[in-house]
């Protein structure tokens, strides 16, 4: 496991949410959402535990540092947008994680403003494009179920892993925190200094 990643049990331990269900999840989404410069936004502060799959079925516009994990696979059927900065100019910084399952975009383009973790990999049809802006990681990887684009921007100011890394003027630049792997069969990619 990559070394930031809890087991199931661990993250229900520090959930500052439970949710049994995604659809409780859904329908618990209007009470932790305000309205933050003229857009929708919701604020996810903490750990957010889903004990299921996670549908997203419309799109998110999100603030805060958290993290919502589901203990099975997270299916998009919308994009996922972020703040950059909440009123007290804090990073954003927001991760979703498919502890025991897959990334599933379900026939669409997608934008995810993210750090994504799928256990199991990711899925994305042929004719679909998904955008990552942030950081993708899986544990394994099918090319059978990523027939569609997959383009991942990273991002490390969308990305933490160490709390000292959010510390800036201390943080320390250390490659060995960065971890890159292209298969041998990878039939492109590119490296762009922003």
């Amino acid at each position: 496991l990559p070394a930031n990643t809890y087991s199931p049990t661990q993250y229900l331990k520090k959930a500052s949410y439970f949710y049994p269900t995604s659809r409780d999840f859904n329908k618990d989404i209007e009470n932790r959402v305000i309205d933050y410069n003229g857009k929708r936004t919701f604020i996810c502060d903490g750990v957010t535990f889903i004990n299921d799959s996670l549908w997203l079925e419309d799109d998110l516009h999100v603030m805060g540092r958290g993290i919502i994990v589901a203990a099975a696979n997270v299916h998009l059927k919308g994009n996922v947008t972020k703040e950059e900065f909440d009123a007290n100019g804090n990073a954003t910084v927001f991760s979703i994680v498919a502890r025991n399952g897959s990334i599933v975009n379900h026939y669409g383009d997608r934008d995810i403003h993210a750090c994504l973790f799928g256990d199991k990999g990711i899925s994305n049809p042929i004719g679909a494009r998904m955008r990552v802006y942030g950081n993708l990681v899986v544990n394994r990887f099918d090319r059978k179920q990523c027939k569609g684009d997959l383009h991942v921007y990273y991002q490390s100011n969308h990305c933490r892993s160490s709390l000292l890394s959010m510390i800036r003027p201390i943080a320390k630049w250390d490659p060995t925190r960065y971890y890159v792997t292209f298969s041998a069969q990878t039939a492109y990619f590119k490296f762009e200094k922003l």
